[in-house]
């Protein structure tokens, strides 16, 4: 696997990327983070789809006379939501909370959501469902006819693709025709879902446009631009370094979006791929309605684990080794939500009682409620805590690399089993956190784009 930092370097010494467009939009932008996963051999692990044929096709019905009937029927709406595809259920239902919680401090009345699903299902009860419109329909009708029409689509862009594939290969050296079947399939993707989509985009006409995050709902946010509405991502992690997703030389206003909402005014910053003036603090509202919960199930000996599906087993092996000296200290390993455990890995905690994997499906901040302690590397959920005000260790050793930054810091770094006992036993402050990670609502940011 090349390491990024030596793959931006490649690409940032090329030149021209942008020049081939399809209706305006940079295909290199439309292909960029795949081919960093498929360059780099880093695409990242997710859940397979577990739905029943009758389902998906309930789905895909429901979803076909939503938005036929918006395209007919349909009037012009405020502000359109394209949510994060990863529902959470929270008091009784099921809700999406970087927008859910944002519709419901906005003001903003005349709203609709066109939701995609996950791993092939839609929850509910779903909190605003009567605003909600599933994608299903074009999502399932792009897959079946790309196929059929992606031999048309690579003729018809056969100069463009060359060119691209070209400017690459001095680079990269791909020395591979299926470079350009790669970038045929993502131009078929993109143009058939993106007159899938016109209709209802013409009739809604929206002013504003929330989504998360850019490559998932790109074939939209890019027609919207087109009829002149502001487009807002939603920031739905912490990043604190370069990404495949979001790192960049260059600001691109056809496809990148107008603005970048993040949580907290600690998360400002180059690292989502915008300009500085476009990064926004709109806060994080949801941390409020979490708080208003309360409630601490577990004692202060046990600690919940942030695991990450690359750090897994180094987790493991750091765990049981606390163990084997405190075995006082109980461990609850919460996976990412795109994380499965394997069977190896069960069989390695079998002989540890103290340590067990509970279930990721609950939301993050509704865990961490149950929780006084919190640890794990740099996963998101450590600044969840931080936020939350529990006491946070950052482990720093078995192959872990606790990453500060001037921005993005806190918790008390962890460097070996003992550090974890004093951790443990030591009363914790919490001044050293970064507090703003999740800050409060800022109504004046999203009024003053509103105006």
């Amino acid at each position: 696997m090349i390491a990024l930092k030596d793959y931006l370097q490649i690409e940032f010494g090329l030149s021209g990327l942008d020049e081939e467009k399809v209706y305006g939009v940079p295909i290199w932008r439309l292909a960029r983070t795949q081919f960093r996963w498929k360059v780099r051999d880093s695409r990242p692990f997710t859940v397979s789809t577990d739905i029943t044929l009758w389902n998906a096709a309930i789905n895909f019905l429901c979803s076909f006379f939503a938005l036929v009937k918006l395209a007919i029927l349909g009037k012009k709406v405020t502000a359109l939501y394209f949510p994060h595809p990863r529902l959470y259920y929270v008091n009784g239902q099921y809700l999406e909370r970087l927008s859910d919680p944002l519709i419901d401090v906005s003001g903003i009345e005349d709203y609709l959501i066109l939701e995609r699903n996950q791993n092939g299902t839609h929850k509910r009860p779903r909190y605003h469902q009567s605003h909600v419109v599933y994608l299903d329909f074009i999502d399932v009708l792009v897959r079946l006819i790309s196929y059929i029409v992606r031999p048309f689509i690579a003729q018809k862009y056969r100069k463009q693709i060359d060119s691209l594939y070209e400017k690459l290969n001095v680079g990269f050296h791909l020395n591979d025709e299926n470079y350009k079947t790669f970038f045929a399939n993502i131009i078929s993707n993109f143009l058939l879902s993106r007159w899938f989509i016109h209709p209802i985009i013409r009739k809604l006409n929206p002013k504003v446009v929330f989504f998360a995050p850019r490559g998932t709902f790109d074939y939209a946010t890019s027609l919207c631009k087109q009829y002149g509405a502001t487009t807002i991502e939603l920031q739905h992690g912490i990043v604190i370094d370069e990404s495949d997703l979001y790192t960049t030389n260059e600001y691109c206003p056809e496809y990148d979006p107008d603005y970048f909402f993040v949580f907290g005014s600690s998360n400002i910053g180059l690292q989502y791929g915008m300009p500085i003036e476009r990064v926004l603090n709109i806060g994080f509202p949801y941390k409020n309605y979490i708080k208003s919960l309360g409630g601490k199930a577990y004692s202060s000996n046990v600690a919940l684990v942030a695991s990450e599906p690359e750090l897994t087993d180094k987790l493991i092996a750091v765990l049981k080794d606390i163990v084997n000296h405190y075995p006082q200290y109980e461990f609850h390993i919460r996976c990412h939500p795109q994380e499965r455990f394997s069977e190896k890995q069960y069989e390695s905690i079998s002989d540890c009682p103290q340590i067990q994997v509970v279930d990721n499906r609950i939301e993050s901040f509704c865990a961490l409620s149950q929780y006084e302690v919190v640890i794990g590397e740099i996963s998101s959920v450590l600044f969840e805590a931080m936020s939350l005000g529990k006491k946070v260790g950052r482990l720093n050793y078995g192959g872990l690399n606790a990453k500060e930054t001037e921005l993005l810091h806190g918790g008390t770094i962890v460097n070996s089993v003992e550090d974890y006992h004093k951790f443990m036993t030591t009363p914790y402050s919490g001044e050293n956190d970064s507090k703003e990670i999740y800050s409060d609502y800022q109504p004046e940011t999203l009024n003053g784009i509103l105006k």
